[in-house]
């Protein structure tokens, strides 16, 4: 998978969908509402939009985002995780004078009464067909 096999241990509902059905994953079904509803747990689970095929569930997630932005170097060296933290603010779209975006990371600090860019809380969101998610880390809860 490319992540530590330590921190794979700490997840154990977290897979890759190579190939198949979302069926060969998990239990979970979600509905997809594009031009017609289907049930996504029946469909290839190798046909998301730029999730990655990752399946997992909150408390795994949770795990990761920790490792990954928290105080140790669980995922990636300090060095290459202070380049994904240089936010900058999004001047177009939906995102316009509301989000600050680095290299994979959305700083939603405002959410939690923080100024914005100051990395108090960040994270990401995202969709495929019949599911949506959203991992942050809360720098003052290490969590």
């Amino acid at each position: 998978t490319g992540f530590p096999a330590d921190l794979m241990a700490e997840m154990p509902h977290t897979a890759f969908g190579v190939h198949g059905t979302c069926k060969k994953y998990g239990t979970v079904h979600g509905l997809c509402t594009e031009r017609v509803i289907k049930d996504t747990y029946f469909m290839s689970c190798t046909n998301g939009w730029t999730c990655g095929n990752l399946l997992s569930n909150g408390a795994d997630a949770a795990t990761f985002a920790r490792a990954l932005l928290g105080n140790e170097e669980r995922v990636l060296k300090k060095e290459t995780l202070q380049q994904m933290q240089k936010m900058r603010p999004i001047t177009f779209g939906w995102g316009k004078s509301r989000l600050y975006y680095g290299l994979g990371l959305m700083d939603m600090s405002m959410m939690v009464g923080e100024p914005a860019g100051s990395l108090a809380f960040v994270g990401h969101g995202g969709e495929t067909y019949g599911f949506n998610s959203f991992v942050g880390y809360l720098r003052s809860a290490d969590a």
